[in-house]
């Protein structure tokens, strides 16, 4: 299922954020874009997690992880 995350800083390598799901399960299809809808330098990146029984967690407790001083904002995306 995929996952949106943003609020992520620029800073962030594709690993850092891979790093974050590894308790949450695979991984599949990362995408990293920068937020250019803000002032600030951020990122936007969207994952698949194939551990569709761990998504809901990871979307709880990746919402209440700060990062560099940042907040992460993290929700699932809706299935098209």
């Amino acid at each position: 299922m995929k996952i949106r995350i943003s609020n992520l800083i620029d800073t962030m390598s594709k690993e850092d954020i891979l790093d974050l799901f590894k308790k949450y399960g695979k991984t599949a299809n990362l995408r990293v874009i920068p937020d250019r809808y803000i002032a600030k330098n951020s990122l936007i990146a969207f994952v698949d997690l194939l551990d569709e029984k761990k998504v809901a967690i990871a979307v709880r407790e990746l919402s209440e992880l700060v990062i560099g001083g940042e907040q992460l904002k993290v929700k699932l995306m809706d299935e098209e």
